[in-house]
């Protein structure tokens, strides 16, 4: 995002809030009838299994459309960023007697998808295949720019980074600098979360997507 955001004639600053840690698993090669992922962070465990390349994958964003869009699999979907549009997919799509739904998640989950889809009888095997840690402070560069009131906004790209950057600035001394930003956020979750402390403004994407969360921003 930051090539993109430096692309539009914005200098940007990042600061990670989470740490990707890949968990190596072993997919095994049952017939699934599908693929379920929920982040571009469990592409790489797909890339490395023995599925079958025709095999429909459901992704919820599409960031992880994206990176497999380049490699070999090409019976693709998007649910534009919200989890509740994926499990509305497959509940359409998809039918339980044809056999399990592969899911490929974090170790720490918003909402269990193989519960939801167990309730109308799917059976989703969930493998974890990374572990999204919460970096323990805000990258220097950017501490000390909050500092001197050299940033005038922060996106927020999903519920969990808009807690744990609010987290990291009361670490850091910083929560009253978040009034004079613009928090950008993708989705209504993300905005609650960043609502716990004041902020000049606050953005909501019109879509729970990269490309939705840009077209708030101002013109540079």
């Amino acid at each position: 995002m930051a090539e993109t955001l430096a692309a539009r004639g914005f200098d940007t600053l990042i600061s990670p809030v989470i740490e990707i840690f890949p968990q190596h698993v072993m997919i095994p090669d049952k017939p699934y009838q599908a693929v379920l992922l929920t982040s571009a962070n469990a592409v790489n465990a797909l890339l490395a299994s023995n599925l079958p390349d025709a095999i429909p994958i459901y992704c919820v964003g599409d960031a992880a459309l994206a990176r497999l869009d380049i490699g070999r699999y090409s019976n693709l979907q998007s649910a534009a960023g919200d989890v509740m549009n994926l499990i509305g997919l497959v509940r359409r799509e998809l039918h339980a007697e044809n056999g399990p739904i592969l899911y490929l998640s974090a170790a720490v989950i918003s909402r269990d998808i193989a519960l939801d889809l167990g309730r109308d009888g799917f059976r989703a095997d969930r493998y974890v295949v990374y572990n999204a840690k919460p970096v323990s402070a805000l990258d220097e560069k950017v501490a000390s720019a909050l500092r001197l009131g050299a940033i005038d906004g922060v996106l927020l790209s999903s519920t969990r980074s808009a807690r744990l950057f609010l987290e990291m600035v009361s670490r850091s001394n910083l929560t009253s600098v978040t009034s004079r930003l613009t928090a950008f956020c993708i989705s209504g979750t993300a905005a609650k979360a960043a609502n716990q402390v004041d902020w000049a403004k606050v953005v909501v994407a019109k879509q729970p997507t990269q490309e939705s969360l840009l077209e708030t921003l101002p013109d540079s």
